[in-house]
């Protein structure tokens, strides 16, 4: 019997017509998600995520393209296209997507993910930003695999990106629930 590679799945869900596929913008990136028939259910299928200069605006679209919702979500320059990344992670793992087997395009060629972050970058981050975002990226990304811990948001602030890894925070931990004490702190009195 022949092994099922990822390859072949990932054939599989193209033939189906249901990959996440992200598609690289001018400014930003456009998400498709698959119609699904079964919970849990976004509400939407399509995602735009556009830079700002004050964060990113995003707007959720449904199946027959009609506007859902649109806001600006605060986020420094360079955290911009950690965030538009880690947010389309987000409603994959609400969905129970896996994340590997996200498409992501440029023009009309499929390329990896690194490539893609390559080509996905803000204009309104400047050189000396890519510094603090590389020290987000590892950041954060530790955080997505271990959790978000309150020391890991001091140790974005002494690194100087504590607000862009609050905004990447916000998208899997709300700040009501960072608001609890760890056994054996003092309590916080503000």
């Amino acid at each position: 019997m022949k092994e099922i590679t990822p390859q072949d799945v990932a054939k599989l869900l193209d033939r189906n017509d249901y990959r996440v596929v992200m598609h690289k913008t001018d400014g930003g990136c456009l998400t498709d998600f698959p119609k699904r028939t079964e919970l849990p259910i976004h509400g939407f299928v399509r995602l735009y995520q556009e830079f700002t200069e004050d964060g990113i605006l995003e707007a959720t679209h449904d199946e027959a393209g009609s506007e859902m919702e649109t806001h600006v979500i605060p986020c420094p320059a360079y955290a911009h296209r950690l965030f538009t990344l880690y947010n389309v992670i987000y409603y994959c793992m609400g969905i129970g997507y896996d994340i590997a087997f996200i498409k992501f395009m440029l023009e009309d060629s499929e390329i990896s993910e690194e490539a893609f972050f390559q080509e996905h970058v803000s204009p309104f981050i400047a050189t000396a930003d890519t510094v603090r975002e590389n020290t987000l990226r590892n950041l954060s990304g530790a955080c997505i695999q271990q959790g978000f811990l309150p020391h890991h948001e001091q140790m974005a602030k002494q690194e100087g990106v504590g607000d862009g890894f609050t905004a990447i925070r916000r998208l899997f931990v709300p700040d009501q629930i960072m608001s609890f004490e760890m056994p054996g702190e003092e309590p916080k009195h503000e």
